[in-house]
């Protein structure tokens, strides 16, 4: 684990400190979930920075891991990540804020600044899904390194757009009712127990650069053919648009 860390740090510092300052956040934010007994949505304020820091420190610490497939680009790549990281400090800052002003930090338009502030966090993960877009773009059709995990590489970038397409879908067809829901939410994740909720698809995609690298991994050391990793990117994007499906009734 050591040895794999020290890779990280080597292969992009902007994005191994990124990851690395959101765990430690991480661990702030639990800290304080014991500490503050106040709560938005029936959850401690503290609950959703949390889970925000814990993804984008799993989010930039692959992405580290990925750059060092990168063997020709190296330059576009690193302009790419430090994108990466300033949209991601931008977006856990705003969320804090929030946290700390005591209210919800998404789909919360009750004032013209918390509504600001909803706008910012969507543009900055909007442009985020363009750098990440083009990410894919350099890696998959014009780099050449990193053979051995190419497909599930590219595999996991396609996917985390389509993760991010939900995030869109969020917005127009997700968008909170005013009405109070007593539908029962899973803890932690808060996702309804119906499974009627596009924040599982959203979940899906964005962890897919995790998942289909990992499912690369285990293919290679049962020695199994790697054609299966397509396989499991056709039936990971299956579940995917079933979810999606499922939430929105179609």
């Amino acid at each position: 684990m050591k040895a794999f860390i020290r890779l990280l740090h080597f292969q992009s510092r902007i994005l191994y400190y990124t990851g690395l300052i959101h765990f430690v956040l991480a661990i702030v934010f639990l800290l304080l979930m014991g500490m503050d007994s106040r709560t938005v949505q029936q959850e401690s304020v503290w609950l959703k920075p949390f889970r925000f820091a814990v993804s984008i420190g799993l989010f930039t610490w692959t992405f580290a891991w990925f750059t060092g497939f990168v063997q020709k680009y190296t330059r576009t790549i690193r302009v790419l990540n430090r994108l990466i990281a300033t949209c991601m400090f931008i977006e856990i800052i705003l969320i804090s804020m929030q946290s700390v002003r005591g209210v919800d930090s998404h789909f919360n338009v009750s004032t013209p600044f918390d509504a600001t502030v909803f706008s910012i966090m969507g543009g900055v993960i909007g442009f985020n899904a363009i750098v990440v877009a083009i990410w894919f773009i350099v890696y998959s059709f014009f780099e050449k390194g990193g053979e051995e995990y190419r497909s599930s590489v590219s595999w996991g970038l396609l996917l985390f757009l389509l993760g991010n397409f939900s995030g869109y879908l969020l917005t127009r067809y997700g968008w909170p009712s005013a009405i109070p829901e007593v539908t029962q939410h899973m803890p932690l994740t808060d996702w309804k127990m119906s499974l009627k909720d596009l924040r599982i698809s959203h979940a899906l995609g964005l962890h897919a650069i995790q998942v289909l690298p990992l499912c690369r991994y285990v293919i290679g050391r049962l020695r199994w053919n790697g054609l299966l990793l397509h396989l499991a990117g056709v039936v990971y994007g299956v579940i995917y648009f079933l979810t999606v499906i499922y939430s929105l009734e179609l």
